[in-house]
């Protein structure tokens, strides 16, 4: 057989990006097996990277002491139990790796460059679902200016500009209705992409309107993600 053909069922290596994983593409003809396990990867990249981002919401901001605010009017005790041991986790974690921002560059150190794009959409789709849950309709305006504040605390210096330029593109396409274009994005800025795609996510995650029970969407993507790591995948 030729080097074409045995190449089919071989990894290879992909492009070597400053700040993320070595990459290895599956062969085009990987088993079944092979593209599943990806596909939990990548739904686990996603759920942590979004995580620190929640989290450094649910903190009030890098270096804060956790403080669980009074029980609220309406809420149930074990609904405030919940958000109080969600809050003090956050604060045990952090306290012990640093902050949110160098967690999420920590978590891009595990993420492939070619899984850039799956994470970038699994970000967009957990908003996505959000809204559709809670009837929240934001407009371009919307995303846009709840989404940069996050951006401008949580992605890199060297990211900012290609970030904002990300947050522009999706403003354009809701706006003047042009095709996606993430996937061009993320291939040429994987990381602006997906600290993009996350700020814009958080900023519905902290929108009452949107997310009226936080403590319940942080567990299911905690629950997500156990499941996932369960089988072995970290």
């Amino acid at each position: 057989m030729g080097k074409k053909n045995r190449h089919k069922g071989q990894c290879r290596r992909g492009p070597v990006i400053p700040g993320m994983a070595e990459d290895v593409v599956l062969p085009t003809q990987a088993s079944e097996r092979e593209l599943h396990r990806r596909v939990l990867e990548q739904v686990l990249r996603t759920n942590m990277f979004l995580l620190n981002y929640l989290s450094y919401v649910e903190d009030g901001g890098f270096n804060v002491p956790g403080r669980t605010e009074p029980r609220r009017t309406h809420e149930s005790i074990e609904v405030f139990e919940m958000r109080r041991e969600l809050l003090r986790q956050q604060v045990a974690v952090q306290a012990r790796f640093g902050t949110w921002k160098e967690l999420c560059a920590e978590e891009l150190q595990r993420t492939a460059p070619s899984d850039a794009g799956a994470v970038a959409l699994n970000l967009l789709s957990i908003g996505n679902r959000w809204c559709q849950d809670s009837g929240f309709d934001p407009t371009a305006d919307d995303y846009r200016d709840g989404a940069r504040p996050l951006l401008a605390a949580m992605c890199p210096d060297e990211h900012q500009d290609r970030g904002n330029d990300v947050l522009d593109m999706f403003w354009n396409e809701i706006v003047f209705h042009r095709d996606p274009a993430i996937e061009e994005t993320v291939a040429r800025y994987p990381i602006a992409t997906i600290h993009a795609t996350a700020a814009m996510t958080t900023w519905l995650y902290s929108e009452p309107q949107c997310v009226p029970d936080q403590p319940t969407r942080r567990l299911e993507l905690c629950d997500q993600s156990a499941q996932i790591m369960s089988h072995g995948i970290y």
